[in-house]
């Protein structure tokens, strides 16, 4: 006897719809009882009093009562229009008016200056932004006619750089 694999997948859904013969039926759904939500009293009513009870005294805790005496005024302070505190900026590298760490307003005056160091250092920063640095041509012009060399030389660069 050979098994017929056709008939029995024609044979298997009807089983199925059919079912297993058993005679159940589905489960109810449950119901569920919706709470009860009940609002509290709020604490800040008084309680019910009768037409002809006399009413209740003040409580001068919560309740000001007219005979206290009002606060008295501020008194008269002269009031000084200071200017207001100078905040200091925040330098931020990235910044074009900042070279080096200082504002350019700091390498001018560093140029201006009469120590050979800050001269020659403040030229070399001032060639880092030309077109900021346009205002120390005449003083850089000045510094190249110099008895320092160094100085003289480290001009001529930056008036090349800055023109």
């Amino acid at each position: 006897m050979w098994f017929d694999f056709k008939k029995a997948v024609c044979l298997l859904p009807l089983v199925v719809v059919v079912g297993c013969g058993s005679d159940s039926t589905p489960p109810k759904p449950k119901t569920v009882d919706k709470p009860v939500v009940t609002t509290p009293e709020p604490a800040t009513l008084p309680p019910p009093r009768l037409p002809d009870e006399p009413p209740l005294p003040k409580n001068p805790a919560t309740e000001p009562t007219s005979s206290a005496m009002p606060p008295p005024p501020p008194k008269d302070v002269a009031k000084v229009d200071a200017p207001p505190a100078p905040t200091k900026k925040v330098l931020d590298e990235f910044d074009p008016e900042v070279v080096g760490g200082r504002p350019i307003g700091k390498w001018m005056e560093m140029l201006r200056g009469d120590k050979k160091d800050d001269i020659i250092e403040a030229a070399e920063a001032l060639k880092q932004v030309p077109t900021k640095a346009k205002s120390a041509i005449p003083r850089l012009q000045e510094l190249t006619k110099n008895a320092d060399k160094e100085i003289a030389q480290e001009a001529v660069d930056a008036l090349k750089v800055i023109k």
